[in-house]
């Protein structure tokens, strides 16, 4: 059983729906004084994903904390940018992982199988100095962990048993907060059914909006017009793949950034264009990219200039995508980028 403070912790889970519902309040509602400092707060949390790329826990006015979170989805909806969208998706992801990895079992449990509907039970397995509480349908287990890219996720290396995934209690956690992000996705990309929807709430919509423009570059990026150029048509599908989930907007694992930025730098971008590229992710901090960009061309630190993964690398971290008849051919995507510049692809 879920208390009022859980409800507050976790908005997005199935009580904190039927609570909502069962106070009856309407869109129309938000207008009036006595419902500001839930406009308000959804509007805070808002400004946070796109500000800190993280969303704050308060639990000192919990029906607050409980109803912004729904009036935030709404706003992010109704701004109809995909940025905004997957900076608060992923921002509201982290503060759930944040809350949930504390979490007991129990209530891990509870959330798990009433909000998602997945088969997770209890369980008690030691595997080396790995402790498994969890234990989760395989098909559930699934429906997640293909959307995540380190192979440390992959079916082949989990403890199965029985058709279960046996899991620890942070993954399952971590599982959680990749399916609220994903929800969250494709709630906040739906068109909202409002026709015209009160001035508090346009206000904090077009407020939204002006923030994304200072937090986020909205104009051309220097390797987007650098493909005018067709340099781009020569990059292997590995890296023009994750070129498009950054531009996009999308998440990359750690392994998937170093791979994009080290070959831009191999083939002759600068420091700032690979940091104009990495300024579209949702959890985007500039100070720490400047820093990790600068390390991987060399010029802070050992001092060593990084080449990107060979493909067999990429492969084992699944970032292989698509290959291509030149991929068949070679072992390093800078050797792909080179032969392709001379027209091997068609060879």
């Amino acid at each position: 059983m879920l208390t009022l403070e859980d409800l507050a912790k976790y908005p997005f889970s199935v009580e904190a729906q039927s609570y909502v519902k069962s106070r009856g309040l309407t869109v129309e509602e938000l207008s009036s004084p006595e419902h500001q400092e839930v406009l308000k707060r959804a509007l805070e949390r808002v400004e946070e994903a796109l500000n800190k790329a993280l969303v704050s826990v308060k639990l000192d006015r919990l029906d607050v904390e409980i109803f912004s979170y729904p009036v935030a989805v709404l706003m992010v909806s109704l701004s109809g940018d995909k940025i905004i969208t997957s900076r608060f998706a992923e921002a509201e992801a982290k503060r759930a992982f944040s809350l949930l990895r504390e979490e007991s079992p129990d209530k891990l449990l509870s959330l798990a199988s009433g909000t998602f509907n997945w088969d997770v039970k209890r369980a008690r397995l030691n595997v080396g100095y790995r402790i498994y509480e969890f234990s989760v349908r395989w098909e559930d287990y699934l429906k997640v962990a293909l959307g995540f890219k380190s192979p440390h996720w992959k079916l082949i290396n989990r403890v199965l048993v029985s058709g279960r995934v046996y899991l620890q209690r942070h993954e399952l956690a971590r599982m959680m907060a990749e399916a609220i992000r994903e929800r969250l996705l494709e709630k906040a990309s739906a068109a909202p059914q409002l026709s015209e929807p009160p001035q508090p709430v346009r206000e904090g919509v077009e407020r939204i909006l002006e923030l994304a423009k200072t937090r986020v570059s909205k104009k051309p990026l220097p390797i987007v017009e650098a493909a005018v150029k067709s340099s781009e048509e020569a990059y292997p599908p590995c890296i023009k793949t994750l070129l498009e989930e950054a531009l996009a907007g999308k998440q990359l694992p750690h392994m998937a950034r170093f791979t994009l930025a080290s070959f831009m730098l191999s083939i002759g971008k600068s420091i700032e264009e690979v940091i104009e590229v990495f300024r579209r992710l949702p959890d985007f901090d500039e100070r720490k990219t400047l820093y990790h960009v600068k390390h991987i061309a060399g010029e802070i630190g050992a001092k060593t200039r990084y080449t990107p993964p060979n493909c067999e690398t990429l492969r084992t971290f699944n970032l292989c995508v698509a290959p291509d008849s030149l991929c068949q051919r070679i072992k390093h995507p800078l050797s792909y980028y080179k032969r392709a510049l001379r027209g091997g692809a068609s060879s």
